[in-house]
């Protein structure tokens, strides 16, 4: 599971804002943890946010393609550079569709019988 902040510091790093040894800033941290919000609502209100609310843990599996949701909504305030740009919004166009066959292939998964 990941913390909203490990969201926020994959988003951050996708940006080119945060390298590993770094720390992000305050501004930066609260740009991006409104765009998470904002992310999880439009998720939420078509179903795809099955980790509960917006503050809850994210299941790892939907990490990447949420980060990538995420960077994609601030890739303007953040003036990315082209090639990056075109990275992240590559990512964030396959990402819902991402989620979905996360969601699918969870739902679909066999059942574990127990014998008693």
């Amino acid at each position: 599971m990941a913390t909203t902040a490990d969201i926020r510091n994959r988003a951050l790093k996708r940006l080119g804002v945060l390298s590993r040894s770094q720390t992000a800033k305050a501004a930066d941290n609260a740009e991006i943890d409104q765009a998470y919000k904002e992310v999880y609502a439009v998720l939420d209100e078509k179903g795809l946010a099955i980790w509960g609310s917006n503050t809850a843990d994210v299941p790892d599996r939907f990490v990447d393609p949420v980060s990538a949701l995420v960077a994609a909504s601030r890739v303007e305030e953040f003036s990315v550079p082209i090639p990056k740009y075109q990275r992240i919004m590559g990512a964030a166009s396959t990402a819902e569709n991402r989620i979905r066959e996360l969601q699918s292939i969870s739902k679909n998964a066999p059942t574990k019988i127990q014998e008693f």
